[in-house]
């Protein structure tokens, strides 16, 4: 069955006790792209459509002539922060934008200039160091490695009021998480004590759309932390391996639940570790 935009739910439920939904985005495209901005801008695009056709009001920084100013006013009022561009290294720390217009911000700007007003979720696109690899290594990086990048590209954000912090550098992948968050798998409904006709919605948490995009990927969860100083959240990092392959394995238990896991196998390739894919926050966060 084809599912339901949000939108639409939401004309239908108008006049009873409606469930929190996303209604800004701010996405932020990144300069000195070169060949990689078609890529870059396409995804930002695509993103941007997915959220309009949700009743999400989209703003797009893509041009030379925004300023960082705008940029941090406009995103401390969002639900969704997504940054596509390259990556910043200040004296071997990740972290940061590199805006339109050339401007590098550091993660202390973005501690002192963005301050989120709601349970914002933040989103790096093919961005170096943000998911532990980065096109600039001259060699395979370490597990240790890989976590305090993520972590360093996290803690600005997060600290300043960001429920998590999601790195992608596979293409097209923000698309499933979206998907995954926005679309209503179930929709149930029920009556209060007072009689009131309640609807609650059901859709992927930011965790369980982290979890399949790295079950589709072929990606094994190779960090799983409590975020320093903060153990409500989780840090998750993990790794492509060439060298193995997931396979899914389907069963059903003796109730007649399906279940689905994954196992191990060799996969005959070979190759270098890559760390493409982290995520920094409540697992549990849902719309």
């Amino acid at each position: 069955m084809k599912s339901i935009p949000v939108f639409m739910l939401l004309l239908l439920f108008n006049s009873y006790n409606i469930f929190a939904f996303p209604s800004k985005a701010v996405l932020l495209l990144g300069g000195k792209l070169g060949a990689s901005k078609t890529q870059f801008e396409k995804e930002l695009l695509q993103c941007k459509q997915i959220l309009e056709e949700n009743a999400v009001s989209v703003t797009l920084f893509s041009t030379p002539n925004c300023s960082w100013k705008e940029v941090a006013n406009e995103a401390s009022e969002a639900d969704l922060l997504i940054y596509s561009g390259h990556g910043v290294n200040i004296s071997g720390n990740y972290g940061g934008f590199l805006l339109a217009n050339g401007q590098v911000i550091s993660p202390e700007q973005i501690r002192r200039d963005l301050h989120f007003k709601k349970n914002t979720l933040v989103y790096f696109l093919h961005t170096c160091g943000s998911a532990g690899s980065s096109a600039t290594d001259a060699y395979a990086i370490t597990d240790w490695q890989a976590q305090n990048r993520v972590i360093n590209y996290a803690t600005p954000f997060i600290k300043n009021g960001a429920v998590a912090v999601v790195a992608i550098n596979w293409n097209d992948q923000i698309l499933s998480f979206l998907n995954d968050m926005l679309y209503t798998s179930k929709v149930d409904t029920f009556q209060s004590e007072e009689g009131e006709r309640i609807f609650q919605r059901f859709s992927s948490s930011i965790g369980d759309a982290y979890l399949r995009v790295c079950n589709d990927l072929n990606q094994s969860i190779d960090i799983s932390i409590p975020l320093p100083a903060n153990d409500e959240m989780m840090v998750y990092v993990s790794h492509y391996d060439p060298r193995v392959e997931r396979v899914s394995i389907a069963s059903f238990d003796e109730s007649g639940n399906y279940k689905e896991y994954y196992i191990d196998k060799p996969s005959g390739r070979k190759g270098p570790i890559s760390y493409d894919l982290s995520f920094v926050g409540k697992l549990n966060f849902t719309w």
